[in-house]
Parts: structure tokens; sequence; C-alpha cells
């Protein structure tokens, strides 16, 4: 089943996906979850399923936590933002790590389709990354002084900590990587970014 026969389905044939997902591990790339959930999200079908909430239908249903709907979420919402250039269904031959990246390369203007091409043309993710690192180097970079309370410094480095494991794309990194500038730049643009893209959801809904 790909991205373009989902956005076919009913909402019956919808849940029956979900259900699907939730039992088989074929059913779980990342792109078929995504377009899942994104009509869900997008035209509240888990209200027609009898679900108060997307949160509560995806944990239920699907055996999914929080953090891993919305980040299904933000990358139904790349390939919705990339349709002019990259065609939904051709994003299933792109790994999920590499999406992830190209969705952040997106939030500063880079071209979808440029970065799909170089996805599927390096031989491993590390090279990819480092073409990214490449690429933010010819970035304008400003510089941001904020005085702030001790406690809230506090929160600050907590959130920084919460954010290396998607910035690092390590999953069980050293949290004194965030005293590095480099690492901690990336922690704060995700910090941020899924704030941002969390607020927006949460209050358009």
């Amino acid at each position: 089943m790909t991205v373009g026969t989902i956005h076919a389905l009913t909402t019956e044939q919808i849940h029956l996906a979900a259900l699907d997902c939730s039992r088989t591990t074929e059913g779980r790339h990342w792109t078929r979850l995504s377009a899942i959930i994104g009509r869900l999200a997008d035209e509240h079908l888990f209200i027609d399923l009898g679900y108060q909430s997307l949160r509560a239908y995806v944990t239920i249903v699907m055996g999914m936590s929080p953090d891993e709907m919305f980040e299904l979420l933000r990358l139904w919402r790349l390939i919705q933002a990339a349709s002019g250039e990259v065609p939904p269904d051709e994003w299933a031959s792109i790994p999920k790590t590499y999406a992830v990246e190209i969705r952040k390369l997106l939030n500063i203007g880079a071209s979808p389709r440029q970065w799909v091409d170089r996805a599927k043309a390096v031989k491993s993710f590390a090279e990819f990354q480092a073409e990214i690192a490449r690429y933010l180097d010819r970035e304008p970079w400003v510089t941001i002084s904020v005085r702030m309370p001790q406690s809230l410094a506090e929160t600050f480095d907590a959130c920084m900590v919460v954010a290396l494991a998607e910035a690092t794309g390590d999953p069980s990194p050293d949290a004194e990587m965030i005293h590095d500038k480099g690492t901690r730049f990336r922690c704060l643009e995700v910090v941020l970014r899924n704030f941002h893209q969390t607020y927006v959801h949460e209050n358009s809904a």
C-alpha cells in the first residue's frame, strides 16, 4: 500500500490499514504510517471512528507513543510540502532517518528535490550528514544573547538534553555533548522547530 492508495481509502479502510500497521512489520514503513496518521489528523477521521483525539486513536489502535505520532505527522507535512517537486510515492525509497534530516533542511528553504536525489546517491547516512553540514556552513549565521533566571536556564539545558538524540542521530547520546557549540545549535533547532510545529498543529485542529 502506497501513499497514493492511502489517499483514496475510505474511513473504514483507513481504520483497517491502521490496525494492520499495529499487527505486521510490513505495514509499518514510515511513509505508510505518516499517510495514515496524516489523513486521520487532517480529516479528523478519528472522531468518526469513535475517539476523542488523534493521540487516543494512535495510542490505542496503533500502539504508538505520542512522540512517534508527532514525528510521523511532521514527516507527513514534509511529504505534502514537497509534493510539487517530489511525488509522494517516491518517499518510499528514502529511509526515515534521511527524511527527518530533509525535513529540517526544508525549514531553511532547501530544495526537497535536491536532497531526495542526494539521499539516493550517497553510500551511507554519515556521508549524507556530511553533505548537510557543508550546506549549513554556507548559511548566514547570527548570534543572539538572552538573559534569563537560573531556574529557566536549567529548564533550557534540560530541553537541550532531550533534543540530543534527534539532533545527533544517536539514540543514547552523552549529555555532555550539549556543551559543544555545534551540537547545542542543533539541539536548539530541534526544540524550537518541534515546539512550533506541535503548537501550530494543536491550535489548528
